[in-house]
């Protein structure tokens, strides 16, 4: 006969074996999604399925016009031409996200990357690159994250 006690334990150990399995089973169906299921819409049109590079070493940069690291795009494509023959694929993405440093639209970003600085790997259109921030507070709740603005106030992002 089983007693209460024993019962208890088989349940629980059934209620902890399937949600274990649960979590297996999210974790293996998360592992089978890679970025090569993604893309980005193209610069000058079109888009840049990541799928086409599958197998190859693929670098994807943040840009910008205005940053102070705009200068990069001369070492990128000094990169790009000398590896390009050995599979390397470098993407630049635009974005405005950080300090407003991409303020332009597409033919102001083709001038800067290509005219001024000779690049000839993809480039995408400006992205938006930045999720936004959600925290949970002490009792639970999901809350909106606060970032300080310069001024040193608190403001919702």
């Amino acid at each position: 006969m089983i007693d209460r006690r024993m019962f208890v334990a088989a349940a629980l150990v059934a209620v902890a074996d399937l949600s274990c399995s649960r979590t297996a089973r999210a974790d293996a169906a998360m592992s089978r999604v890679t970025a090569y299921a993604f893309s980005f819409p193209a610069l000058a049109g079109g888009d840049i399925r990541l799928a086409e590079y599958a197998g190859r070493p693929l670098l994807v940069v943040n840009t910008a016009s205005l940053c102070g690291f705009t200068p990069q795009y001369a070492g990128l494509q000094e990169l790009w031409s000398q590896f390009q023959g050995r599979g390397l694929v470098i993407i630049g993405v635009p974005s405005n996200d950080f300090g407003s440093q991409e303020p332009g639209g597409a033919t102001e970003i083709a001038k800067t990357a290509q005219h001024q600085y000779g690049v000839t790997f993809p480039i995408a259109s400006k992205a938006v690159v930045k999720g936004r921030m959600r925290t949970r507070s002490t009792n639970g709740r999901r809350r909106r994250g606060r970032r300080r603005s310069r001024a040193g106030t608190s403001t919702n992002i």
